[in-house]
């Protein structure tokens, strides 16, 4: 049976795409088996079995704005999750591995690459994550959100959104004379968003 790997998440923002990634997959190509591969912290622990899919997961830390102390042991952990995530693809022996970033994705990409396996990476977020741009080098599909994303990729780059589920169709906005304040934004800032964007709208409309 053909195996497919999505790897990463953390965030909605990870994981929402690579689940509407899952959810095409199994509508064009029911014959393949699509596994995730994360966290037991992250939002896939709780959102991808529910929905059906398998679900491996790598004990990774944060390595980014840490302490040196803490780097160093986030190092130690990450080469750990590595050698996990070659036997993770060697027992799974997977076609492809797709990323789109967070923690868990680096190890199981990384062991893709040593094991001769290519690696596509989703990239929704108009500036690079830093997983994603250690991993551009070797991936062989590069899926961006916003054109500007894709530069340095060459051919290998694709501008073509960010995936989205079933229920997202495109729909025209209703006419209202009332105007209307679109918001966008999201994962780690989206309580931030919430929390200031009511209070700036009244203040425009006093």
């Amino acid at each position: 049976m053909t195996r497919i790997l999505l790897a990463g998440g953390g965030t909605g923002g990870h994981v929402f795409p690579l689940l509407a990634v899952a959810d095409a997959l199994k509508e064009v190509a029911p014959d393949v088996a699509v596994h995730f591969v994360g966290t037991l912290r992250g939002l896939e622990a709780r959102v991808v079995p529910p929905r059906g899919y398998p679900l491996e997961t790598l004990v990774v830390s944060p390595i980014k704005g840490r302490g040196p102390r803490q780097m160093f042991g986030a190092v130690l952990t990450a080469g750990r999750a590595t050698l996990d995530a070659v036997r993770l693809v060697r027992r799974l022996e997977p076609k492809l591995v797709v990323s789109v970033g967070g923690y868990a994705a680096g190890p199981v990409a990384a062991a893709a690459v040593m094991l001769g396996i290519k690696v596509a990476l989703i990239e929704p977020n108009r500036t690079v994550g830093m997983t994603q741009r250690l991993l551009g080098p070797v991936a062989s599909r590069v899926y961006v959100g916003f054109p500007d994303a894709a530069s340095g990729y060459g051919a290998r780059g694709r501008a073509l959104g960010v995936p989205l589920r079933a229920g997202f169709s495109p729909c025209p906005l209703p006419e209202t004379p009332v105007p209307m304040l679109l918001v966008m934004g999201g994962s780690q800032g989206a309580s931030h968003l919430n929390a200031v964007v009511p209070e700036a709208a009244a203040e425009m409309v006093r």
